[in-house]
């Protein structure tokens, strides 16, 4: 029951016209506004009272936040672009610190 659809266009088949291809645009358009809108909204929603020994961290300039368990460490790192969000019981960079030798190996 499949028909041959030939394609005339990029995204625009015989039998479809370019009304269809305007309706599809907008749909999307609206789609994408709904999502932009709701990314937003989820920023200025207040987050719940962390469980008892944690407590909320959030990610600078991602609108996000992770449960940290109390006492617990914290890092983010960026680099090109990408980035790195660590929650640790032990201080990365005093075990990177302690980890290193006194002078370099011969």
């Amino acid at each position: 029951m499949g028909r041959d659809r030939k394609e005339t266009a990029p995204g625009i088949f015989s039998g479809h016209n370019e009304r269809d291809l305007l309706h599809r645009t907008i749909l999307l358009g609206i789609l994408v506004l709904q999502f932009t809108v709701t990314v937003c909204l989820a920023e200025v929603i207040p987050r719940p009272k962390p469980p008892t020994g944690y407590s909320w961290q959030e990610v600078p300039g991602m609108g996000c936040a992770f449960l940290k368990p109390t006492g617990w460490h914290y890092k983010h790192v960026e680099r090109k672009g990408q980035h790195a969000c660590f929650i640790t019981k032990e201080d990365i960079d005093t075990l990177r610190e302690r980890s290193r030798p006194d002078s370099p190996s011969t």
